[in-house]
């Protein structure tokens, strides 16, 4: 599940500066103080969107919420570890569907991180929950906002490296493939892209122009 860093990583090749990332990309976790923890994940959307959503912050145990919202939408930041090369940072706001399909999977991913299990066990419950039915696909269009100027996720055909890419928009594509795009690999810069083709969380990301052309 975290091929879809790299295509998001192709994808933004011509993103922002990488200052903002840089002051982030300091280790996440739950010693992170509440309120810049809520600062990152709300910085994933608009603020018309995230102020009126629902937050999680990362405490011991795993995501815990910290604020309740009014607008369907939930905020929070993911994270995916890469052994040996780091960590990303992943400021999402999930829409009500992600909500109900996808922010399940976060929940778990980092409920399963504070218990001690490896990334290899956390993927593999991760893969048997969408096979038992625990883990659904998203059912309706919809999307995740990751505009964020703090965004850091893996880079390079083997994850070599960790840096900030640009905001971008993740629509959710279930068992989409690239064929279904009209082409048969990634290639860099093209959008929009595919991340995890095939899967019951495929998701279609796209960078808005403004973002490209800085």
């Amino acid at each position: 599940m975290k091929i879809w860093m790299v295509a998001v990583a192709m994808a933004c090749c011509c993103g922002m500066g990488a200052s903002p990332a840089r002051a982030a990309q300091s280790r996440f976790d739950a010693s992170v103080p509440r309120a810049r923890q809520i600062q990152l994940a709300t910085s994933a959307a608009p603020a018309e969107i995230s102020r009126a959503a629902t937050v999680y912050i990362l405490g011991v145990r795993g995501f815990e919420r910290a604020r309740v919202g009014s607008n369907g939408f939930t905020c929070l930041v993911d994270r995916a570890v890469v052994a040996g090369v780091g960590m990303s940072l992943e400021p999402k706001c999930f829409d009500a569907e992600g909500t109900r399909a996808l922010l399940p999977v976060s929940l778990r991913t980092e409920a399963l991180r504070a218990q001690g299990k490896t990334e290899p066990q956390i993927d593999a419950d991760i893969v048997a929950g969408y096979a038992t039915g625990r883990f659904h696909a998203p059912r309706k269009p919809g999307l995740i906002y990751m505009m964020s100027p703090y965004n850091v996720l893996a880079r390079g055909p083997n994850n070599t490296d960790f840096g900030h890419v640009a905001g971008h928009l993740m629509f959710y594509a279930p068992y989409m493939t690239l064929a279904d795009l009209g082409y048969k690999a990634p290639v860099r810069g093209m959008l929009p892209i595919l991340a995890d083709p095939g899967k019951p969380y495929t998701m279609m990301i796209v960078v808005p122009r403004r973002q490209l052309s800085k």
